[in-house]
């Protein structure tokens, strides 16, 4: 069984979950044109990891396997309303700014209900689930100021100065190729963790 740390560790470079298994890459792609777009889209997947897990871990076992992905899923679409709240409490007309893609982030949750009914120890799957929120988050906020400061010029709206302009960092082809350098030193990190022989095993 692994150790909690390491099943973070796992998570977060290996199975990130944007730059390995490509999850929520339609409202990242979408969204993260400002920092306060990503900081809100951030909030969300926040909300709605930490109430999916401990539904997980406190609940789930208790309800039938055909029943428990339908209930994680209303679970999470419920969360969405706190969510909303915070985010325009926080930062006024965030979700309007977010538009559709704001609700497709419940759909993220699908994962978490997978992962909960398969855990074999409690530790390990919140730490597997604190791993996909880092490399979620972390991912979304530094697309996020990336792609702000290349654009406008600005960070969270305020100008900076002798910054450089790509206006082309708003279209949906740049923010893939910015994400296959991120999945790349993603991999170079992990490899550089690994044991000599598995370094050369993995290389080959």
């Amino acid at each position: 069984m692994p150790q909690p740390k390491h099943a973070f560790m796992h998570i977060l470079f290996a199975k990130n979950p944007i730059l390995v298994r490509a999850i929520g890459l339609g409202p990242v792609i979408s969204t993260t044109l400002s920092l306060k777009n990503g900081v809100a889209i951030s909030l969300i997947m926040v909300v709605l990891t930490l109430g999916g897990t401990a539904f997980d871990i406190l609940l789930a076992s208790r309800i039938p396997d055909r029943f428990r992905l339908p209930a994680h899923m209303v679970l999470s679409t419920a969360l969405l309303i706190p969510a909303y709240l915070m985010c325009n409490l926080l930062m006024q007309h965030s979700i309007a700014a977010l538009g559709v893609f704001a609700p497709l982030m419940a759909v993220n949750s699908i994962l978490s209900a997978i992962k909960g009914s398969k855990a074999e120890s409690r530790r390990v799957f919140m730490s597997e689930s604190l791993g996909n929120l880092a490399g979620f988050v972390g991912v979304v906020l530094l697309l996020s100021i990336v792609r702000e400061l290349l654009t406008t010029g600005t960070l969270w709206g305020v100008q900076m100065q002798n910054s450089f302009r790509l206006s082309g960092a708003r279209l949906p082809f740049i923010c893939f190729i910015a994400l296959g350098f991120c999945a790349a030193l993603s991999k170079y990190i992990r490899i550089l963790n690994k044991p000599a022989d598995s370094r050369r095993t993995e290389r080959g």
